[in-house]
């Protein structure tokens, strides 16, 4: 599990739907090679998270290079299920969190924003 406070999560920005919380940290894990990625799909309606068990060689790779761990979503992911990055830190402001591939919200289908924190108790 995530640290307290080290989580985002997406919020539809027409109908404000709201997703559960995704660690900031895809290795979330220090000891484990265990890659956690946010995830969406339209077609089942619904945010989700990938969980991966990987090599500790893959791990490695994917902290290493950005690229990598891009490639590795893109392999993850399909026609019916979008697999994201996220981003946060270094070259960004303070508390924000970029997903690559941008995300859509799986219900309405409009753009969703990735926010810090967690989401709030009441989503549409």
């Amino acid at each position: 599990m995530s640290m307290p406070g080290f989580v985002f999560h997406f919020r539809c920005v027409a109908c404000g739907h709201n997703s559960d919380e995704y660690p900031l940290h895809v290795f979330s894990n220090t000891l484990e090679p265990v890659l956690m990625l946010p995830a969406w799909s339209r077609r089942l309606g619904c945010y989700m998270t990938i969980s991966c068990d990987l090599t500790a060689e893959d791990r490695h790779r994917c902290q290493n290079d950005a690229s990598e761990l891009a490639r590795i979503a893109k392999m993850i992911g399909n026609d019916h299920v979008t697999v994201g990055v996220p981003r946060w830190g270094q070259g960004l402001a303070e508390r924000e969190v970029r997903v690559t591939p941008s995300p859509t919200c799986p219900k309405c289908g409009a753009a969703a924003e990735a926010a810090w924190g967690y989401p709030s108790e009441h989503s549409a």
